[in-house]
């Protein structure tokens, strides 16, 4: 019913946010706290598994959103070459991301990947 897959993402959503105020992540009392509240959230190992591999790569790789307003400036920036590590932003982006699993999945979004998660573990 895909309980399991709105509770994976409710819970890292969660604690991107509690991270933000906090400086911690909280999976357990999260997840704890949701499965209270309905059966079947987060069901399986590969969801937590999921949710931590999300939050590491979050924590490593940090926010890379900007509003649509800045993107000349952005473009501008991310373009300039460190004198130090002589790579530019969109270089340093793509060497952290590619030290992560979630990285080397296709191109989808959260949910998208999730509902992989969920038909590579069949039916229920």
């Amino acid at each position: 019913d895909g309980c399991g897959r709105t509770g994976t993402y409710l819970c890292i959503e969660a604690n991107l946010e509690l991270a933000g105020e906090d400086f911690c992540y909280d999976v357990f009392g999260y997840a704890k706290k949701l499965r209270a509240s309905r059966r079947g959230m987060i069901e399986t190992l590969e969801h937590y598994k999921f949710i931590y591999d999300a939050l590491e790569e979050a924590n490593i790789c940090g926010s890379t959103w900007f509003p649509v307003n800045a993107l000349s400036q952005q473009l501008k920036y991310k373009s300039m070459k460190n004198p130090v590590t002589r790579m530019n932003e969109y270089q340093r982006e793509y060497q952290l991301n590619d030290m992560f699993p979630l990285a080397k999945l296709p191109p989808t979004t959260v949910s998208g990947t999730l509902r992989a998660i969920s038909l590579a573990e069949g039916p229920r």
